[in-house]
């Protein structure tokens, strides 16, 4: 990696120094790549995240209960829908296509 030097214009006249080479597979543009794996790892990340809230409000709605048992958690759980555990699933396919993905391709090279 190849160094200049600058001088700084502030109030004190300090040699800075500055890169020349930066990795050309890193960074293109102005922008950093993200490759598949970590993408799929992220999209299983959130999968498992928007799972876990599905079962925190069920606790939250649930606050207000004075007895709990199995039948009014399922209602609580009921009571919100399905759209977190829609969501979570259609991340966890889309990060484990991702993975599957990245490792056909490393294979091919």
């Amino acid at each position: 990696m190849k160094n200049k030097t600058t001088e700084n214009k502030g109030c004190c006249q300090q040699e800075i120094p500055v890169c020349d080479d930066i990795e050309k597979s890193k960074f293109h543009g102005g922008k950093i790549i993200m490759n598949k794996r970590t993408a799929g790892v992220m999209f299983c990340l959130i999968a498992g995240g928007l799972f876990a809230i599905r079962y925190i409000v069920a606790a939250l709605f649930m606050s207000g209960v004075s007895s709990w048992n199995a039948m009014n958690f399922a209602a609580g759980l009921e009571y919100q829908g399905n759209g977190l555990l829609i969501f979570s699933i259609i991340s966890l396919v889309v990060g484990i296509v991702y993975l599957v993905r990245a490792e056909i391709e490393d294979k091919r090279k």
